[in-house]
């Protein structure tokens, strides 16, 4: 009887699902050519 915490529990699911998702195809975009990591340093 509390759809609210459903629904907020499905966006945060999602939204880590999602992140997660973007955060790897740019992790692999990044490692893939050497030269865009240089324009876009993760280090510190």
């Amino acid at each position: 009887m509390v759809p609210r915490v459903w629904s907020l529990m499905r966006f945060l699911i999602k939204g880590s699902v999602a992140r997660g998702a973007i955060y790897l195809v740019y992790d692999q975009e990044l490692l893939g050519p050497s030269g865009k990591s240089q324009a876009c340093p993760s280090e510190g």
